[in-house]
């Protein structure tokens, strides 16, 4: 008696609603002064970070009253640390963008003596600026899509 061989192909597709969003969110600030920008980026977070709090707790009667955060719309919520960078940024340079990242520094030697008229006006294409950065990162699981969308349409408008 020959081997009996069966062969099942086929496929299956299973429509379901979503059940959680996630947003990512990065507040990110840049400017001359360091002080300035990580204040901004601070704020700015702890508003949304505010914003978040009312969403992720439970909405009940009795705020005293134990109860699980499954009438939350967010389920969970997290920020990370700020960063914070600093860098060289050329001024002008006849059009071109050049910038100076991180550590890395330019160094040069001039003679207190030039002949050249145009010198000056060298210097000024080549001058360099301080720029600070910050940036904090914050992230937030939605199980509430009308409260998603709301939440979304709001951080669309906040400045950074």
């Amino acid at each position: 008696m020959a081997p009996i061989k069966v062969v099942v192909s086929g496929a299956g597709n299973i429509k379901r609603q979503p059940e959680l969003g996630v947003v990512s969110i990065r507040v990110r600030s840049r400017g001359a002064e360091q002080a300035a920008v990580s204040t901004e980026v601070r704020k700015a977070a702890q508003e949304i970070q505010a914003q978040g709090r009312q969403l992720a707790a439970p909405r009940h009667a009795d705020y005293r009253a134990p109860s699980p955060a499954v009438d939350a719309a967010v389920t969970r919520w997290t920020s990370g640390s700020m960063t914070t960078r600093s860098y060289w940024e050329r001024s002008k340079d006849k059009g071109r963008h050049n910038t100076f990242y991180g550590a890395q520094t330019h160094v040069g030697m001039t003679s207190g003596y030039s002949s050249d008229s145009s010198q000056g006006e060298r210097d000024k294409e080549h001058q360099r600026t301080r720029v600070y950065e910050a940036s904090v990162g914050l992230t937030a699981t939605f199980r509430d899509f009308d409260s998603l969308s709301d939440f979304t349409t709001r951080m669309s408008v906040v400045p950074l």
